[in-house]
C-alpha cells in the first residue's frame, strides 16, 4: 500500500517544473494529469487556468460547494553568481532543520504550497468534504492575470479559502486593489557653457510599496525635486534624472545633473542637512551628495518647472488608513520612477481597499498631468476586497483553527493585490478568507518555508472542510 500524498510530497514533484510567470503550461499539465488520474474534472482555459471540481464525499454530496484557490506561478530570482534558467531547469530543493529552501533560487512557496495542499484535497479519498472547486491560476505575479481572465460563471462556490496569504495563524481578510501610473512629456534641451553639477541620493532603506510604505521613510525621488526646487529658486538649469526601478519598490536612489554657475554647495548642504534629519529616524543612512560633473544639455525652463513641480506634487506615501485596522493603510501611491531623454517619464503604483477612493486618487494625478502638459495612462488595475460586515466563512473557520491550534487566529487586511479582489469583484456575494503556512524572503534567493507549518495548514484546511460538509 502506498503511503498518502502529502503537501511536500506534491510540493517536491511540482519544483521540477518550471512554472515562471507566463511559462505555466507544464505546471497545468502537471495538475490536470493528477487530478484526472483521481476521477475529477478538470476545466482548462486558454491561459491555463484550471478549475478542478471534486465530488462532496460519501453523505455530503448535496452540501454547498467549497472553492479553494492559488496560483500556478512563482517568481524567479536567482543569488549573485548562479546560473539558472527559469523557463527550463527544476528547482532544487534543501531541507535542513525543518525549513525547506532553495539551492540559489527563489522556492516557489508563493505559490506552489497552494497547488500541493489542493492536490491533495483532490486525491485523498478518506476525506470529509463538501463538493469541491480547486482553482488553479496563471500569471499571478504580473498582475493577477489568470484571476482576471477566469470564467467564473463555471464558479458554483459561494465560500472561497485562498491559500496566498499568511504567514501562519493570519486570516486576511481584505487586500488593496491597485493599478500602474504613467505620465510623459515632451521635454527641449538647450546646450550650457554653466558648470556641471551632480545630485546623488543614495541609501534609503526602500521597501515594497505595500508592506512597507506605512514606514513614511523617505522616497530619492521626491527628495530629488526637493533639492532640484531650491537649484531652480537660484536659477539653476536642470539636466538629466534618473532614479526608481521597479513600480512596487520605494525608491532607494536617484541621481540628476544641474548647471549653476556658482558652487551651489554653501546653499544646498543646508537644506541637505536638514532632509537627513527629517528622515533620520527611518533612513539613518541617507546620503546626499553634491559633485562637480562634465558639461552638458540642460532643459528648457518650462519643462524644468514642469519636471520638479510634477515631483513635488504628485502623491507618495499613504492617504489614509483603514477604520477596522487601524495600522492597516486603506490608501497609498508609490512615486516609482523617473526617467529623461527627449520624454519625461514617470511611473507611480497606486493601492486602495476601496476601488471608489482609488479612482479618486487616478483623477488627481490626471488633473495634475494636465496641469502641467503631460499624457496620463492607467495600467493593470485590479480591484480591491473590502472588509466583510459579516462573513460565516470566517467565524466557521475561527473554529475550525482553534480545533487544530488550540488559540484562535488573528484577523488582519493587507495592502497588498490578492486574487481575492479579482473573485469578489466578479462574485459579489462570495465569502472568503486568505491563509498559507510559516514563511520567508518570499521573491527572493533566501525564500524559505516551514515544513512543519506545511502539514498544519492541512490539517485546518481538512478540519474546515470537514465543518463546512456538516453543516
Amino acid at each position: 500500500m502506498r503511503d498518502a500524498p502529502t503537501p511536500l510530497s506534491f510540493f517536491r514533484q511540482l519544483s521540477g517544473i518550471p512554472r515562471i510567470s507566463g511559462h505555466e503550461k507544464a505546471a497545468a499539465d502537471f495538475v490536470q494529469r493528477v487530478a484526472e488520474a483521481a476521477g475529477c474534472q478538470v476545466y482548462r482555459d486558454r491561459m491555463d487556468n484550471l478549475i478542478v471540481t471534486k465530488a462532496g464525499s460519501p453523505g455530503h454530496e448535496d452540501a454547498p460547494p467549497f472553492m479553494l484557490q492559488g496560483h500556478l506561478d512563482m517568481v524567479g530570482a536567482a543569488a549573485p553568481g548562479v546560473t539558472h534558467d527559469f523557463i527550463t531547469d527544476p528547482i532544487a530543493l534543501a531541507e535542513e532543520n525543518g525549513i525547506l529552501r532553495a539551492k540559489g533560487t527563489t522556492l516557489g512557496g508563493d505559490d506552489g504550497i497552494a497547488v500541493a495542499i489542493m492536490l491533495c484535497l483532490l486525491t485523498d479519498p478518506a476525506l470529509t468534504h463538501p463538493p469541491l472547486e480547486c482553482v488553479f491560476t496563471v500569471q499571478e505575479e504580473t498582475g493577477l492575470s489568470g484571476a482576471m481572465a477566469l470564467d467564473t460563471s463555471r464558479l458554483k462556490a459561494r465560500r472561497m479559502l485562498n491559500l496566498d496569504a499568511g504567514p501562519e495563524g493570519i486570516f486576511v481578510t481584505s487586500c488593496a486593489g491597485g493599478c500602474r501610473a504613467a505620465l510623459t512629456r515632451p521635454l527641449t534641451w538647450e546646450k550650457t557653457e554653466a558648470p556641471m553639477w551632480q545630485l546623488e541620493v543614495s541609501g534609503l532603506e526602500g521597501g515594497h510599496s505595500g508592506g512597507n510604505i506605512d514606514r513614511e521613510g523617505a522616497n530619492a525621488l521626491v527628495l530629488c525635486g526637493i533639492v532640484l526646487d531650491a537649484v531652480l529658486e537660484h536659477r539653476g538649469r536642470i539636466g538629466t534624472m534618473t532614479g526608481g526601478d521597479k513600480d512596487n519598490a520605494i525608491p532607494v536612489s536617484a541621481e540628476a545633473f544641474f548647471a549653476l554657475d556658482t558652487d551651489p554647495r554653501p546653499v544646498l548642504e543646508p537644506l541637505a542637512q536638514k532632509i537627513r534629519e527629517a528622515w533620520h529616524s527611518t533612513d539613518p543612512h541617507l546620503q546626499i551628495r553634491i559633485t562637480p560633473a562634465v558639461g552638458g544639455s540642460v532643459l528648457k525652463t518650462p519643462d524644468a518647472k514642469a519636471l520638479v513641480s510634477l515631483l513635488r506634487l504628485l502623491p507618495h506615501g499613504v492617504y489614509s488608513h483603514s477604520r477596522l485596522f487601524p495600522q492597516l493603510p486603506e490608501v497609498s501611491a508609490n512615486l516609482a520612477s523617473v526617467r529623461l531623454d527627449r520624454t519625461l517619464q514617470i511611473s507611480l503604483s497606486l493601492r486602495s481597499s476601496s476601488d471608489f477612493r482609488k479612482e479618486q486618487l487616478m483623477e488627481n494625478i490626471r488633473l495634475l498631468a494636465q496641469c502641467f502638459g503631460a499624457e496620463y495612462s492607467f495600467t493593470g488595475v485590479y480591484p480591491g476586497w473590502s472588509p466583510a460586515a459579516r462573513s460565516p466563512l470566517c467565524a466557521q473557520a475561527v473554529k475550525a483553527f482553534e480545533t487544530v491550534y488550540g488559540h484562535p487566529p488573528q484577523l488582519q487586511g493587507i495592502h497588498a493585490g490578492l486574487e481575492c479582489g479579482v473573485f469578489k469583484q466578479a462574485i459579489p456575494e462570495l465569502d472568503m478568507i486568505a491563509t498559507g503556512p510559516r514563511y520567508g524572503d518570499m521573491h527572493t534567493p533566501s525564500e524559505w518555508m516551514d515544513i512543519a507549518s506545511m502539514t498544519r495548514l492541512y490539517d485546518f484546511v481538512k478540519e474546515l472542510l470537514r465543518m463546512c460538509a456538516d453543516q
